[in-house]
């Protein structure tokens, strides 16, 4: 094959501002490399309710998505389940890089955590630490 495979990028959302960062680096290196950015949201639905049951109104959740995907030519998907990590997990392909961004703090983040455990199951990351409001 002559054309080489599309780099998926996919950003995780995580926080407004942090989410907004990590795609916008996706945007930004997407054209360089022949790579489409995805923004990802899991929401996770607690127990007891069921999995198309969010607590939280669809239509936030799609206007959220929405707004940080302007002026950006990322695809969005919105997916439902019980648990963050392996929902993610099962979004994610061959040419998968994912792109995180998180603050910069002495211990481990939450963010940073991910990041290891998904460089653990063999997928690439580029992680962003600096300082962000919630």
């Amino acid at each position: 094959d002559l054309h080489p495979a599309k780099l998926d990028l996919v950003v995780p959302f995580t926080t407004f501002r942090q989410t907004r960062t990590a795609l916008d680096e996706a945007s930004r290196m997407a054209p360089a490399r022949n790579g489409n950015v995805r923004l990802v949201k899991i929401q996770v639905i607690p127990y007891p309710l069921q999995l198309r049951e969010t607590p939280v109104y669809l239509g936030f959740l799609q206007q959220q998505m929405d707004h940080l995907r302007a002026g950006t030519a990322a695809s969005s998907e919105l997916h439902f389940a019980r648990e963050f990590e392996p929902a993610l997990l099962n979004t994610l392909g061959n040419e998968s890089v994912v792109v995180l961004a998180g603050k910069r703090r002495p211990w481990a983040t939450r963010i940073e955590r991910l990041a290891i455990s998904l460089r653990q199951e063999g997928y690439p990351v580029i992680l962003l630490l600096g300082e962000y409001d919630a």
